[in-house]
């Protein structure tokens, strides 16, 4: 199955295009979410800026898992980036 999802982030990414690799786990603060723990399992997710807003301040982008569940790999998203 292919799956690709669009976020809209809260800051600006300095890349038009990126792979992030991060391992993926239960968020210790908040266990309903996953968050990148040490000792997570790798996730690996591709995605490409799709356009700016607000001189930059959010992101819109299309992220498309390559490992771990679709689910948690939202979670590969820059932290300070994530606007749920």
């Amino acid at each position: 199955m292919h799956k690709v999802y669009v976020a809209l982030l809260d800051g600006h990414l300095e890349a038009a295009h990126g792979r992030i690799e991060a391992p993926l786990g239960r968020d210790p603060r908040r266990r309903q979410r996953m968050a990148v723990v040490p000792g997570g399992r790798e996730a690996i997710t591709e995605y490409r800026l799709l356009a700016s807003f607000a001189g930059g301040d959010y992101s819109l982008v299309e992220a498309e898992p390559k490992t771990g569940a679709p689910t948690r790999s939202a979670s590969t998203l820059p932290r300070s980036a994530i606007r749920w």
